[in-house]
């Protein structure tokens, strides 16, 4: 148990406490400002900015969603397995533990990179601009904007935007897992998403299964509760398999030495 609890500890530690997951957060939180510096003027709020910032329009979701939050930790079994340091560890606290903390730190670290890079985008554009001013947002959760809850906007949109990084870092650990090597993990899932998004946009199906909304975009499912468990459900039908996966890979690697 107290291998465990170590081992669990250091993932802790790495993933959310590191100096690594800081700068990441921080580069996310300036390729969003850098973005919309072009856009910046008084007449916007804060919110309204970041929203233009994440429009998808400029080319920067895919760095701030699908390879930034994956440097922190997301890339660490490779970098193990590189270094021939996963069999200690495995030897030490078990292999399901170690495959299953890896894989969920990995999500974990990708979810609160984004999460907190959003934050503190809102948190340096109040210092010159009022919350917002035109109210409108993302669709799915604009509702709560027009009612003046622009906190619950917030927490609703960026986790929602999180999510996608999730979804990417599960991804990228499953190729991981398979092809043990830092740049490949790192560059596949951005090569997934526009492969699958090239072959959703020609297939007659709902929007809501399309890869632009399943990692891009919000769909509005007519609720701000409906949109946020639509997102959420569907990461977790998507990571769930592909965990499961993840973790048999490592089990084979390790048997296999």
């Amino acid at each position: 148990m107290n291998k465990f609890l170590n081992l669990q500890l250091g993932n802790f530690f790495r993933a959310i406490l590191s100096i690594r997951f800081l700068i990441c957060s921080v580069v996310v939180c300036l390729i969003v400002i850098a973005t919309i510096i072009p856009m910046f003027n008084h007449e916007q709020g804060a919110i309204d900015l970041l929203d233009l910032g994440l429009s998808g329009s400029f080319g920067n979701l895919m760095l701030i969603l699908a390879t930034i939050p994956l440097i922190p930790f997301t890339l660490s079994f490779a970098s193990e397995h590189q270094q021939r340091a996963v069999l200690p560890w495995v030897i030490r606290a078990g292999v399901n533990q170690y495959a299953i903390g890896k894989l969920l730190f990995s999500l974990l670290s990708a979810f609160l990179t984004t999460a907190l890079g959003l934050v503190l985008v809102v948190i340096v554009l109040l210092i010159w601009l009022p919350v917002y001013q035109y109210g409108h947002g993302a669709e799915a959760y604009s509702g709560y904007l027009v009612n003046g809850q622009w906190m619950r906007y917030l927490l609703f949109n960026i986790s929602h935007l999180s999510l996608s990084s999730v979804l990417f870092a599960v991804i990228a650990f499953w190729v991981s897992t398979m092809i043990p090597n830092k740049f490949v993990t790192l560059a596949t899932p951005v090569v997934c998403y526009y492969l699958l998004h090239r072959l959703t946009a020609t297939l007659t199906i709902p929007v809501y299964f399309q890869a632009m909304y399943i990692f891009e975009a919000t769909y509005d499912a007519g609720t701000p509760w409906s949109s946020f468990l639509l997102k959420f459900v569907t990461v977790l039908v998507i990571s769930l398999p592909l965990a499961y996966l993840s973790v048999r890979n490592i089990k084979r690697r390790v048997s296999y030495g």
